[in-house]
């Protein structure tokens, strides 16, 4: 799903010194197709996070599952529905077609994608979209979700992706 411009050409030649690291990786990206999995990259700052998430994402790629990626910062956190918006950016309306009315509108709105009716907000309807979203993408296959600086994510994204990670079944 995700765009070259989000995912920069795949840099494993060029990473050095973190064999064992890249060697998790790919046993993590190999082991999604037995499941839900999740896989937490920590670290002090600077020290190449976001060089190992961007080669996650490429790991999976090269096994053609689709992926979704985001990639929060600090000036956006405050904005609502930023991460969720950056995930979903490349997914074709014919998924979100497939969703029920409901689910579809509130997430359309949610990502500005239509006017509210009135003071229309409805947050279960949007994450019951997102899941309804995910759910679509994985019935082909595995489905990677990445995100990158996960504390910068903003709160209405947050409940939606701890709403559908609660319900990952399969």
């Amino acid at each position: 799903m995700g765009t070259n411009d989000e995912f920069p050409e795949s840099g494993a030649s060029a990473i050095v010194g973190r064999g064992a690291e890249l060697d998790a990786l790919n046993t993590f990206v190999d082991s999604v197709d037995r499941g839900p999995a999740m896989l937490v990259l920590e670290g002090e700052p600077g020290l190449g996070k976001t060089t190992l998430w961007q080669e996650g994402l490429h790991a999976a790629a090269r096994r053609s599952f689709p992926v979704l990626g985001c990639r929060p910062v600090q000036a956006e956190a405050q904005l609502a529905f930023t991460a969720l918006s950056d995930l979903l950016t490349d997914v074709p309306p014919v998924v979100f077609d497939e969703l029920p009315v409901p689910q579809r509108r509130a997430l359309e709105v949610a990502l500005l994608r239509a006017e509210p009716e009135d003071d229309e907000h409805f947050p279960r309807a949007v994450a019951l979209g997102f899941l309804g979203v995910l759910v679509a993408l994985a019935r082909s296959g595995p489905l990677v979700v990445g995100i990158d600086d996960v504390h910068w994510l903003d709160q209405a994204s947050q409940r939606v992706l701890a709403f559908a990670v609660r319900r990952v079944r399969e």
